[in-house]
């Protein structure tokens, strides 16, 4: 925000059976290195309630956006 810069970040997130991010991969950049690493931080910080098949946990792909907005 102190930069003012804004833009749209696409990412693709693996969650492992805990839902915890194995893999974060930039799906589409916003234009601006800092935006998409800052995306990518959150990303791999990031929890998901885990997902069950069959009553097993199981990985799974997320694909999410994250807007910055001055």
């Amino acid at each position: 925000m102190r930069r003012r810069e804004q833009g749209v970040v696409a990412l693709r997130i693996l969650f492992d059976t805990q839902g915890v991010p194995r893999r974060v991969s930039l799906l589409r950049s916003s234009g601006s290195a800092t935006l998409d690493e800052e995306a990518l931080a959150k990303a791999r910080a990031a929890r998901a309630r885990p997902r069950l098949q069959d009553g097993v946990p199981v990985e799974f792909l997320a694909d999410t956006e994250a807007e910055f907005k001055v």
